[in-house]
């Protein structure tokens, strides 16, 4: 029961970083084409834009991190795991690839946290707009919780496996 509740949290939350993804994408090359059109053309470039730019990429960037942590295409050495043909070494090995990417993930979680604290003990605003840079490093955070939460989805799933069960 726990476990199909999970499974739509999780088609939703893919849906809506499939909008993200669009939208940030379509920004960035709205944004980046205005640029390059502008400067080509009139021959000057537009304060603020490149900052808007910037935060299109940062969340582009992040929740593309995000669907590949979910899709578990992170990097990963698979020369091992071609090797191995024993399923419970396989299973072991599966978990030792959990392990290790939720360690990293949750020192990556806690690089964003000291992130979130300096931000808000030291607000700096863009240049040219005066927008809070939370705007752009709020992907990070985002994307350090997210990160998380899928590496301990992957351990739970390593530790059914070395069980030789199925989560319900």
């Amino acid at each position: 029961m726990l476990w199909r509740l999970f499974e739509r949290l999780d088609r939703l939350l893919m849906h809506l970083a499939g909008w993200l993804i669009i939208l940030a994408s379509l920004s960035l090359i709205i944004l980046v084409a205005f640029l390059v059109l502008d400067r080509l053309a009139i021959g000057t470039s537009w304060m603020g834009i490149h900052e808007l730019a910037l935060m299109a990429a940062m969340w582009l960037y992040m929740i593309g991190a995000i669907v590949a942590l979910r899709n578990r295409e992170h990097i990963a050495v698979d020369y091992l795991a071609g090797k191995i043909t024993n399923p419970r070494g396989s299973a072991l090995l599966t978990f030792t690839n959990a392990l290790i990417v939720l360690g990293v993930t949750i020192f990556f979680a806690n690089l964003a946290l000291d992130l979130l604290t300096w931000t808000m003990t030291r607000p700096q605003r863009t240049p040219a707009l005066g927008l809070s840079q939370f705007w752009a490093q709020s992907a990070i955070i985002v994307a350090a919780g997210f990160a998380v939460i899928y590496a301990l989805r992957d351990l739970v799933l390593a530790i059914f496996g070395l069980a030789g069960k199925q989560p319900r």
